[in-house]
């Protein structure tokens, strides 16, 4: 099937590449890339191994141990390959794979120590041979088409994967719970990273999201600020440690009605946009704070390389996650934490909610926002010395402002941008 498609678009400028799969579990790449004469399993004679003995029984607990939710792919592989790639799921599950294995951060993963080395040498193989036959057709009609997998689990970390894949597209949903699980899912981009064999490629999340609709390991639902934080916290880390980047799970928020009536379980992917639901057809109209936030961070970014500044997370009073960030360029900072003191910035919330407040000072004067209603003290020539207190403008939208000293006191507005000039 993946022929004539690529066939057909293949030397189409605007064909970028090929996502060849989305998030694979062993047994589906076991019937994908193995249900033909030329597959790897038929160098091995796996019904007959003694590894397979103690969990075989009989053919028909077999191939119920197959995983039922693709055994209907089995009808169409013949009866001999059939069996194979039955054997040969039953032997990773059983003898393979770790908890770490599924887990979709990778953390923490390693081989079941009492594994033979020739199951895990097969697996690689199993990979390999697939991804070769794969983008062997590819080539054959796209010379410029990039090639990846949406992994979700630790099949990524065979070193069989980048000899043929361009880049890391990988997905990853860990729970904002607390500081150790937060830097879990940001770790996963160095664990990626680490694998250099036989090439390393950009690491990407082709998939992540913190919603505001998903429950945390207390039983409490994500709040917004939580969200907000998470996602920022995401890209922010992939670009100071120059990785390839993020892709937040969905663009817009879903119509609510829909999930309401549909899908009331998972209100999660109702809230997992980047935009609200506003009534448009496609949504797409009204940014998120998290939206804003990035707009914000794109006067830094059009300035400066992937790599610049410098991000680090720290441990915060934040109600639920207790994490927040700062992060620091040569004209940028951007703090996540209820509180704030420096000669230059400062700020702490009554109520001990947790905003992002960024300052930017690339352009000849200081930009300012927060993520939420958030009143902060900035010294200006702390940022730009010819800037005074005494004498700087401010242009947008914001509260209460106050001048004492050599400090400006403005109550920001969730999401606007307030400039401060000299007169």
């Amino acid at each position: 099937k993946l022929e004539p498609l690529i066939k057909a678009w293949g030397d189409e400028p605007m064909f970028i590449g090929v996502d060849l799969w989305n998030e694979p579990d062993w047994g589906q790449l076991l019937l994908a890339f193995c249900g033909n004469e030329d597959s790897p399993l038929m160098e091995y004679d796996l019904l007959n191994c003694k590894e397979l003995k103690p969990y075989m029984d009989s053919y028909e607990w077999l191939m119920s141990d197959a995983n039922t939710a693709f055994k209907w792919a089995l009808e169409f592989t013949d009866e001999k390959m059939k069996k194979q790639v039955c054997a040969a799921w039953t032997l990773f599950k059983k003898l393979m794979m770790t908890e770490g294995h599924s887990g979709m951060s990778m953390y923490g993963y390693e081989y079941n120590p009492d594994c033979p080395e020739w199951i895990i040498e097969m697996a690689g193989k199993v990979i390999e041979k697939g991804l070769k036959y794969q983008t062997d057709i590819i080539h054959k009609y796209s010379d410029h088409a990039l090639v990846t997998i949406g992994y979700f689990n630790a099949i990524a970390m065979w070193p069989n994967n980048t000899k043929y894949l361009d880049f890391w597209n990988h997905h990853v949903y860990q729970r904002a719970n607390n500081y150790d699980d937060i830097m879990i899912q940001l770790t996963t981009f160095d664990r990626l990273n680490a694998i250099d064999e036989p090439r390393r490629i950009p690491a990407i999340f082709g998939e992540f999201c913190q919603s505001d609709g998903y429950i945390l390991a207390n039983g409490e639902m994500v709040d917004y600020e939580n969200a907000v934080a998470f996602n920022v916290l995401n890209w922010l880390y992939a670009w100071a440690n120059d990785y390839g980047g993020a892709c937040i799970w969905t663009l817009a928020n879903w119509n609510p009605v829909y999930y309401r009536h549909y899908q009331s379980s998972q209100i999660y992917a109702q809230r997992s946009g980047l935009y609200y639901y506003d009534g448009n057809p496609y949504g797409g109209q009204a940014l998120k704070v998290s939206g804003l936030a990035m707009n914000f961070f794109k006067k830094f970014r059009d300035t400066h390389n992937v790599g610049d500044g410098e991000i680090e997370v720290i441990h915060t009073n934040a109600r639920q996650s207790g994490t927040g960030f700062i992060f620091k360029g040569d004209t940028a900072e951007y703090v996540n934490n209820t509180e704030y003191f420096t000669e230059r910035l400062q700020f702490k919330t009554p109520d001990g909610s947790q905003p992002i407040v960024m300052t930017d000072w690339s352009l000849g004067y200081i930009e300012i926002m927060s993520t939420q209603d958030t009143t902060v003290t900035i010294n200006p020539s702390g940022y730009i010395d010819t800037i005074k207190a005494s004498e700087a403008t401010t242009e947008g939208l914001h509260g209460e402002i106050s001048t004492e000293g050599d400090f400006i006191t403005i109550e920001l507005l969730a999401g606007e941008t307030v400039a401060i000039k000299a007169k």
